[in-house]
């Protein structure tokens, strides 16, 4: 680029950035201007944006803030291209997800003839055959369930994951994931509780994307509550700074302390539960991308022995809706790293 047509602009006007979350350089600039002289900070699996047809490039990104520096020269960014290794990574969940998309027809299919089945035979079938149903629609379910995972993290990867935020009774939502997964529950002889709190205000949120997110960890609680009957309690409130928290709490193995701080990794598995307990290491990664695109926060507490408790919370509808004012439709579009918005100083 000519240095005509860089020296003087808006860094998001030279370089179109995408983070990995919320954490975005803009954010840490603003937060060291306002607390800091000095300071400095890295991301890791930030994307650049080329114009078409260059596609993207990767990069590990590094910044290094002085308010009094003496050269005049305030910040300092340095950008390290990963591009060659970063694209394995999604050269590797682009195949898979094109073989799993090939699973979605067939799947469906066999989703319809077990409904039809229970309900044409409801009543006429052993109880031995009817647990054979019941547990044939749980398996069915839950590979659905992968599937939808593995599609959303390539939607993620390829930053062509959107949500369409409309206001939602939130209550209605989590019902409803209870309800679908309750089969599912009872195979493993499990119960799931609810404790929502009366008149919790309605939410902005991706109805479909929510409910994967809360699918996820009710299917989390269900897999690692351990052998026998237990109860999985999932927990709805309102938060002292106005924002509706959900929790889902087990009563089973827990997690190691050390595990804790890499389950919201891609791919991570605990070493000492994989071989028991199936799955792919993206169901939290991908709850955690959507929550985040939700301007929420997702967390873990757990302890060996005793259960696991997963919480997240999501806005208010009153606390969005004001973004709507200046857009004609009636709902709020984001994508899985901020809000879709062409115009510098948002640009994520």
């Amino acid at each position: 680029m000519p240095a005509a047509d860089i020296i003087g602009k808006n860094v998001y006007s030279v370089l179109d950035l995408v983070f990995a979350d919320e954490n975005t350089f803009d954010k840490w600039l603003n937060e060291s201007r306002a607390n800091t002289v000095t300071a400095a900070h890295s991301w890791e699996h930030v994307r650049l944006k080329l114009p078409e047809p260059k596609g993207l490039l990767q990069f590990d990104m590094a910044a290094y803030y002085n308010k009094d520096n003496p050269s005049g020269v305030e910040t300092i960014i340095t950008l390290f291209d990963k591009s060659a290794s970063y694209s394995l990574d999604d050269q590797s969940i682009s195949y898979v997800a094109l073989a799993v998309h090939e699973l979605r027809g067939p799947l469906t299919l066999l989703r319809g003839y077990i409904e039809v089945f229970e309900d044409e035979l409801d009543g006429k079938l052993t109880p031995e055959l009817a647990g054979f149903m019941h547990k044939m629609q749980a398996s069915a379910q839950q590979l659905t369930a992968f599937v939808n995972n593995i599609l959303n993290v390539a939607r993620i990867e390829a930053d062509q994951l959107t949500l369409q935020l409309h206001e939602e009774k939130w209550e209605d939502i989590v019902k409803s994931v209870g309800n679908d997964l309750n089969m599912r529950a009872a195979v493993h002889q499990k119960t799931i509780e609810y404790d929502i709190a009366p008149e919790l205000p309605t939410v902005g949120a991706d109805k479909v994307s929510v409910y994967e997110v809360l699918a996820n960890l009710l299917d989390n609680a269900i897999k690692y509550s351990g052998e026998g009957d237990k109860k999985i309690i999932v927990k709805s409130s309102l938060t002292k700074d106005g924002l509706v928290e959900t929790t889902v709490q087990d009563f089973g193995v827990g997690i190691p302390t050390s595990v804790v701080p890499n389950l919201f990794v891609k791919f991570y598995r605990n070493h000492r539960t994989q071989g028991q307990v199936g799955g792919t290491g993206l169901g939290l990664y991908l709850s955690k991308a959507i929550i985040e695109a939700h301007s929420g926060h997702i967390w873990v507490r757990s302890k060996e022995g005793e259960g696991t408790t997963f919480g997240f919370t999501l806005l208010p509808y009153v606390m969005v809706a004001h973004k709507m004012k200046s857009d004609s439709n009636s709902d709020i579009v984001r994508g899985a790293h901020g809000w879709i918005k062409n115009h510098s100083l948002y640009r994520r």
